[in-house]
């Protein structure tokens, strides 16, 4: 996850166009499992004014036994993922 928000941040300067506004938003259905942690990348890319928005995917009838299953995959969006000023 760390390495995708760093891909998208490049992306921005890349383009070719200049926006208003800056935002990447963030589906997944884990945590992080490489590369950088997670809020290191976020609270670079906010300091940058980025704004972050997340959106955990539950999948119901998981059992919580997978490998980077979390039981409360919102939280960990809320707590280490979203970030920025109206995310």
């Amino acid at each position: 996850m760390s390495g995708a928000l760093g891909f998208s941040f490049s992306a921005f300067d890349d383009s070719g166009y200049a926006g208003l506004r800056r935002v990447i938003d963030v589906s997944g259905d884990g945590p992080n499992n490489q590369g950088l942690p997670v809020t290191v990348e976020r609270d670079r890319l906010v300091s940058e004014g980025v704004i972050i928005n997340g959106l955990p995917i539950l999948l119901k009838g998981s059992g919580g036994r997978g490998f980077m299953s979390i039981p409360n995959l919102d939280v960990y969006y809320e707590d280490c993922v979203i970030g920025g000023t109206g995310a």
